[in-house]
């Protein structure tokens, strides 16, 4: 989970550099930005089913 916490985190970055990158343009920048935001919400999907199937584990 931790590593799938990580991810979220990376995603979150990368998502708020894109608009923040100087060498690009204004255009590359949207496109990077989406990028990004459809790989975050990929992350926290997959966060989610992780998280879902671990609280759905039965007690040992």
């Amino acid at each position: 989970m931790a590593d799938l916490a990580a991810a979220i985190h990376e995603a979150v970055q990368a998502k708020a550099n894109a608009m923040r990158l100087p060498a690009a343009d204004f255009a590359q920048r949207v496109r990077m930005f989406g990028e990004h935001s459809t790989a975050l919400e990929q992350a926290q999907c997959t966060f989610i089913q992780e998280a879902r199937a671990v609280l759905a584990a039965p007690v040992r």
